[in-house]
């Protein structure tokens, strides 16, 4: 076909013509896939910032468990099991998916376990509620501002997985910058009144 283009130059819209077709129906094809492999990445994010919540709500339900019998001390245990489990599924997936997020989901992970633990230890050790009144905790509960901090460290590293900010960060990770100031700051956010960690 090559031959003739060049011997016919009528030819050469229709070879074009052609060499276009296939060109956008790769581009197309590639575009297909990186935004399905954009969604499988914020589906996969978005579990994991669910079940960090869910284990913050953890301390409320045994503190508002209504009994003491094997059932109801069964079934929160199950819960707890069950969100430490999805806790490390999370764990693993965003490792292989991305090691800096990893660091941050780990910590905040880490620093909940901390913050929680407390909490899950008064909340066993506490009579359980026996009326509707007793639901209303009045400000019990682990500290706000220390969960609030771990978790917008977690939602700040996952800006840097999407749009713009996921160029910038792979542009440092390429150029061999471990940590640039620029996306420092996005993994750890500054919050008001947030604990330290050690």
């Amino acid at each position: 076909m090559t031959v003739l283009a060049a011997s016919d130059p009528s030819l050469w819209p229709a070879v074009i013509g052609l060499i276009g077709v296939a060109v956008g129906g790769v581009l197309t094809w590639v575009l297909g896939r990186r935004g399905e492999a954009v969604d499988r990445r914020r589906d996969g994010y978005a579990a994991a910032m669910t079940t960090l919540v869910a284990y913050t709500e953890y301390p409320f339900r045994i503190r508002r468990r209504t009994g003491d019998d094997l059932d109801a001390l069964a079934a929160l245990a199950s819960t707890g099991h069950d969100l430490q489990q999805e806790l490390r599924c999370h764990e693993a997936w965003i490792a292989a998916e991305s090691s800096r997020v990893a660091a941050v989901y780990g910590e905040a992970r880490r620093g909940l376990a901390t913050t929680l633990g407390v909490a899950c230890n008064q909340a066993w050790a506490s009579e359980p509620i026996m009326t509707a009144a007793g639901m209303n905790l009045a400000g019990w509960g682990p500290d706000p501002e220390s969960v609030r901090g771990h978790l917008a460290r977690f939602e700040s590293a996952l800006a840097c997985r999407f749009g713009w900010r996921r160029a910038f960060s792979t542009i440092g990770i390429l150029i061999k910058v471990p940590r640039i100031p620029a996306i420092a700051e996005m993994y750890t956010p500054e919050v008001p009144g947030q604990a330290t960690e050690e």
